[in-house]
């Protein structure tokens, strides 16, 4: 009956040491083993009356033993086995007639033959069963014979191709099976994450440049071939990457199942939610490092009238309060960090009691509620405009820009009469009056002003081409509203003192400025202010000189309006001339309601500033002073962070803990405006129902365009999502 096969090398162990063996031992480690000095014995049957003395590496040592050995030391037992010399006197075979004993010429013929002295026989060094095995072959009549028909055997063949491999893996000539396993299962995965590679950059790429990635049709495969219809940026351009060179994603793309081609919206979904969470990641590492920080939360309506939240992290009503507190601790931050919150002025926000400043401010009190510098400055110039006068004014305009700008003939009449009398000039369009952003409400008033001759000539072509008409009619009475001197003083006032807080209102929006800069820019303007109010007859005198000249252009003569002891509806101030009353009932109440507004609106930011001035000590305070008191001022520090960055913390402890308080305390909340700017362009008409996680996603990636996802960070973090994928990624 033919018995299984083994290899020896699955079967190596250390021998035993024998209880009655010599002084010598056997080391731990068998491979480094080389001295034939060496001896130990090894457990024999107890007939013997004492254990032989043998080396370490005969082979008999180690049949009928237990795996235990590792395949470096079974190599180097292989490497090592003894092999007697040519004097070595061989036991005789007394088993027949004729006596036989063992020829070293046989060991040098069948290299695999090893000499056991310890079992007095012949073993193969490499197998485990058969008489060279298990026993050793002392029976040598057809020793030669036996010999021949081992180095036949299919195990034998097997046994000598395992140890050559263990020797090449040793000597680090190949790798082993597993390795080579592993390997190929390695290339298989650098090849499937090739092909993602390309779906994951266009993903990012659509993002980053907010467009939108799904058209009217977007399912089933993409075809290399143009589509009849429209079926997305995202396949589009996948389309054309494969066409003009990206050979590997082409052929994912042709020869790809269906459930592996992984262009589906459901994975674009997970993959763009995937780029928000690593996104939001990053900036939660970024806020980990500092100690401090606030908030700058907003909301807006987007196109399908749903209101979204956004919630801005700046550095260096009840419903809404939890929700900002509940998406912070989802985030992962520690709210009790929090020293800073700002808002817009609406009710829900910065309420006393029920605002969202309030509730919050009642669970962390050192969370410094300021409202957003750039939109109290907006409502100054909002409050500013109690004026009937400055009201009208505004509105022609606003009304005036809508009647051509909603017209492409009167949009065109309007732009041959700006090049025609303003050849110069770069704009040849007006600007609405933004409700919101005062920057662009300076810009329209001024842009105005600058056009108002070849508005008037435009007005006047509309209403005599298009005579009995509804444009004629409106382009008519905008003519009588706009032609009127009361009118020009309005806009060239307003023009004059909005140039003073045109540039404040940009500065106010830009990035890195602290609260104290801006209330110093702030008080600047006021200044400036006080000073025209000094001296209000000659600045009055050159406002009403530029109405004059322009009233003379358009044929308008200037006059006082019609007083009346019971008006009650419009300016019925006492004057002497002309220029005394509009002095009066426009220019001056104009300038006292800007500054009373801009001192008002910004005490409660000279609060915040002052009281971070109790915390410090009078002494600390002191010496601060001192140390900057014989500095030239263009080597002083303009801003908190620069003030911080040399601020010794040894030395003003209390100062340092105050300027990081002061840099990071929010003055506007220009960021989220900005943020909301992306949603028109991620949300449009004709994607309007994008799930609240793609657009979270889109978002973060159009907004953080700083923040850099690398390709198999995303891919990590895809394949190790729990879900079962068809592709092997990892």
């Amino acid at each position: 009956m033919k018995r299984t096969q083994q290899s020896l090398l699955h079967s190596y162990k250390k021998p035993k040491q024998s209880t009655e063996s010599v002084d010598d031992t056997v080391p731990s480690t068998l491979n480094v083993l080389q001295d034939d000095d060496i001896m130990t014995t090894f457990e024999t049957e107890k007939t013997a009356p004492s254990p032989p003395v043998v080396s370490p590496f005969d082979i008999g040592g180690y049949v009928e033993c237990k795996n235990n050995l590792s395949d470096k030391e079974k190599v180097s037992i292989l490497q090592n086995v003894r092999t007697p010399d040519l004097k070595f006197n061989f036991q005789y075979d007394n088993s027949r007639k004729y006596k036989r004993k063992i020829q070293i010429k046989w060991l040098e013929t069948f290299k695999w033959l090893a000499y056991s002295k310890l079992r007095e026989g012949l073993f193969c060094k490499f197998c485990k069963l058969g008489k060279l095995v298990l026993k050793p072959l002392t029976k040598l009549k057809d020793a030669l014979e036996d010999f021949r028909n081992h180095e036949k055997n299919y195990y034998h063949k097997n046994s000598l191709l395992t140890a050559d491999n263990k020797k090449a893996i040793l000597e680090k000539k190949h790798d082993n099976i597993l390795v080579q396993l592993n390997s190929k299962q390695k290339d298989e995965v650098i090849k499937n994450r090739a092909k993602l590679k390309p779906i994951i950059q266009t993903i990012r790429l659509c993002g980053r440049q907010q467009i939108a990635l799904r058209g009217h049709e977007d399912s089933d495969r993409i075809s290399l071939e143009e589509p009849k219809n429209n079926d997305g940026n995202f396949r589009c351009l996948l389309r054309y990457r494969s066409k003009n060179g990206d050979n590997v994603l082409k052929e994912h793309l042709e020869t790809s199942g269906g459930k592996s081609m992984y262009t589906s919206p459901l994975i674009q979904n997970e993959i763009i939610h995937l780029f928000g969470d690593l996104i939001q990641l990053k900036i939660l590492e970024r806020v980990s490092k500092t100690y401090f920080y606030t908030i700058l939360p907003d909301e807006t309506t987007d196109i399908p009238q749903i209101e979204q939240f956004l919630l801005c992290i700046h550095l260096s009503g009840e419903g809404l309060a939890n929700t900002i507190k509940e998406t912070l601790k989802k985030i992962g931050f520690d709210l009790n960090k929090m020293r800073g919150q700002g808002y817009d002025g609406a009710a829900s926000m910065r309420g006393r009691f029920r605002g969202v400043q309030a509730i919050i401010k009642n669970v962390y009190p050192k969370a410094i509620y300021t409202h957003c510098v750039s939109h109290s400055l907006n409502l100054c110039l909002s409050d500013a405009t109690k004026s009937q006068d400055i009201r009208n004014a505004f509105g022609i305009i606003n009304e005036c820009c809508s009647f051509f700008n909603s017209s492409a003939k009167r949009t065109t009449v309007l732009q041959n009469k700006i090049k025609e009398i303003k050849p110069n000039s770069q704009s040849t369009k007006l600007k609405s009056l933004c409700e919101t952003r005062w920057v662009l409400r300076h810009e329209a008033i001024m842009l105005f002003k600058e056009f108002i001759e070849p508005v008037v000539a435009a007005l006047e072509e509309v209403q005599n081409e298009c005579s009995g008409t509804d444009s004629s009619k409106r382009a008519n009475s905008l003519l009588h509203c706009i032609c009127n001197f009361n009118f020009l003083i309005s806009i060239c006032v307003s023009s004059k003192l909005l140039s003073y807080t045109y540039n404040l209102s940009k500065y106010l929006q830009s990035k890195n400025i602290d609260l104290f800069n801006a209330l110093n820019q702030v008080s600047n303007v006021i200044s400036v202010f006080r000073s025209i109010r000094e001296n209000v007859d000659l600045k009055f005198n050159n406002i009403y000189k530029e109405a004059k000249d322009v009233a003379e252009k358009l044929n308008i003569e200037p006059k006082l309006r019609r007083i009346s002891s019971s008006q009650r509806n419009r300016s019925n101030v006492p004057s002497n001339n002309i220029e005394e009353y509009y002095k009066k009932s426009i220019f001056i109440p104009y300038l006292d309601d800007l500054m009373m507004a801009l001192n008002v609106r910004f005490i409660p930011h000279n609060e915040t500033i002052t009281s971070l001035q109790y915390i410090l000590p009078k002494a600390e305070y002191e010496i601060w002073q001192a140390k900057w008191k014989n500095i030239e001022n263009n080597l002083k520090p303009t801003t908190a962070i620069e003030a911080l960055s040399i601020c010794d913390n040894l030395m003003y402890p209390n100062m340092y803990e105050s300027l990081k308080i002061l840099a990071i305390i929010p003055i506007f909340t220009a960021t989220a405006e900005r943020s909301f700017s992306t949603l028109r362009r991620l949300k449009t008409y004709l994607r309007n129902t994008t799930s609240e996680s793609r657009l979270v996603g889109l978002t973060l990636l159009a907004t953080h365009r700083d923040i850099d996802i690398p390709d198999d960070i995303l891919l990590d973090k895809f394949a190790n999502s729990g879900k079962e994928r068809n592709l092997n990624l990892i």
